[in-house]
């Protein structure tokens, strides 16, 4: 039987509803087999330059929905910008006659022109001995965006802060949802010393004096703003992962809710919504990223899109408003969800999570309507130790571009020399396995299957060397890492 029938029975016998009672022994081996499977493979045609760029499971992936996705994917930083520039343009728009002589126009935020940004970014980098040019560097790096672009970012950041904080008129008070803000999460007092060097640089913002205070006020209240609005912003943004915004739209912002306790409509439905236009921000990105990363992200957008077609799920306001509960649960935790899955597993931004999340439990929902499989997820863990978070570790292993130098690589290690350098080091993460329907880790741990020679295992368009490293054994997994595991396995079945 040919590989790829094998594995389309494969994803048939798992994606049947469970029988009631399933003898472990021969329920487990699909799942097994499944988790050291190959990945899957992405259409034989596509081009990134044409619209359509290709056609998967009888559906177009135009230019649209690539932009939209690489906007969300790669240009994070800047969606989140703009988000936090619209959020102080909202706040900067509230009537504030109250502040005032009655009658009087409230005048509008000092806004920063740019010799006025040139002129805190060149203090900015004053402040940590850096040469400019350098210090745009660092910026880039930091947020992983093309200089220009993260440059554009941080410009946005300190928009926000301006129209969310500073005073207005002759008034040195901040809009009245910023200081409610501020007076609820007890940061009223605290924040008062940076306010009132706003107010310095809005008595003199084209001098040195100006600068040195807006620079000394901004990067505290941007996380200010940051932390602040963590509970409105799921109340008040949605993306295109969400519902469908139309046109270019890759995500919207809605004005504040009047109360926290007030049932919340999406914000696409919503009076006073403005939409974030995708094209700007993949304008940014998309120069930059080299074909292989174009591979990538198309690659990371099907998966998505197939099993998210596949798994059942509620309409969009119903989807949006579990979404935001269930953020809102995990805030109290000290680590959230999506706090680990952002620095831990290796999923791009909160939307994508969220959107993956949804997904994976959609389909085990319908897998295992009854409830938890606990004898499927014992057994599976006896016959597939491997299947572990901590496999990749358990590795020495490097990557490389061909399976020659790999196959050089690996002789060397036979004679007992150590091995060329790849192209890179090995780095798995459960938004990869996802991604790629496979882990290379696992399939390279099966294969090894105890013993110590090397194995050479195909990822995507790359080839891993890899061999047990003694040192580090795969640590035991828990039934709650193993359940994730077979959820996993569940959703990836679909991409088969």
């Amino acid at each position: 039987m040919p590989p790829f029938a094998a594995l389309i029975l494969l994803a048939c016998a798992l994606l049947a509803p469970a029988p009631a009672q399933e003898p472990s022994a021969d329920a487990v081996a699909p799942w097994v087999e499944l988790a050291r499977a190959p990945a899957w493979e992405l259409p034989a045609e596509f081009d990134f330059s044409a619209d359509p760029i290709c056609t998967v499971d009888g559906s177009a992936v135009t230019q649209r929905d690539f932009t939209r996705w690489i906007a969300l994917s790669r240009g994070a930083p800047l969606l989140e910008a703009q988000w936090l520039r619209l959020a102080g343009a909202q706040a900067a728009d509230e009537p504030r006659d109250w502040l005032a002589t009655p009658g009087t126009p409230v005048a509008p935020a000092a806004a920063l022109d740019e010799s006025g940004h040139a002129a805190v970014f060149e203090a900015w980098c004053r402040s940590k001995g850096l040469e400019p040019e350098v210090g745009a560097e660092m910026v880039a790096q930091t947020l992983r965006l093309p200089r220009s672009a993260a440059l554009a970012a941080r410009r946005a950041s300190l928009d926000a802060v301006i129209g969310f904080f500073a005073g207005r008129g002759d008034s040195a008070e901040p809009p009245p949802s910023t200081r409610a803000l501020l007076t609820r999460a007890g940061r009223w007092q605290e924040a008062r010393p940076l306010l009132a060097l706003l107010e310095q640089w809005r008595s003199a913002p084209g001098t040195p004096a100006g600068i040195e205070a807006l620079l000394a006020a901004s990067e505290p209240l941007v996380l200010y703003l940051a932390t602040l609005r963590s509970e409105e912003k799921l109340r008040t943004t949605a993306t295109f992962l969400d519902h469908d915004l139309g046109d270019t739209s890759v995500a919207v912002i809605a004005p504040a809710w009047p109360s926290p306790q007030a049932p919340v409509d999406p914000p696409w439905s919503r009076v006073g919504v403005l939409h974030i236009d995708a094209g700007p921000i993949a304008a940014a990105v998309r120069p930059a990223l080299s074909p292989a990363e174009l591979l990538a992200e198309l690659r990371a957008y099907l998966a998505l899109r197939r099993v998210r077609a596949a798994a059942s799920a509620p309409e969009d306001a119903t989807r949006w408003r579990a979404a935001v509960e269930a953020e809102l649960r995990g805030q109290r935790a000290l680590l959230s969800d999506e706090a680990v899955a952002l620095r831990y597993d290796g999923f791009p931004t909160p939307a994508i999570w969220r959107a993956w999340r949804q997904a994976i439990d959609g389909t085990w929902q319908a897998r295992f309507p009854t409830g938890e499989p606990t004898d499927l997820v014992r057994e599976f863990a006896a016959r597939a130790p491997w299947a572990s978070a901590s496999a990749g570790r358990a590795l020495k292993a490097c990557v490389f571009d061909a399976p020659e130098p790999a196959e050089q690589a690996r002789a060397e290690w036979e004679r007992g020399r150590q091995a060329a350098t790849g192209t890179r080091a090995f780095h798995e993460t459960r938004y990869d396995r996802l991604v790629n329907g496979s882990s290379a880790a696992w399939r390279a741990q099966a294969e090894l299957a105890g013993s110590g020679a090397a194995v050479i295992v195909r990822c995507g368009s790359e080839w891993l060397l890899a061999r047990r490293d003694p040192a580090a054994p795969i640590a035991w997994a828990s039934e709650l890492e193993t359940l994730r595991v077979l959820q996993d396995l569940a959703a990836i079945a679909r991409l088969r």
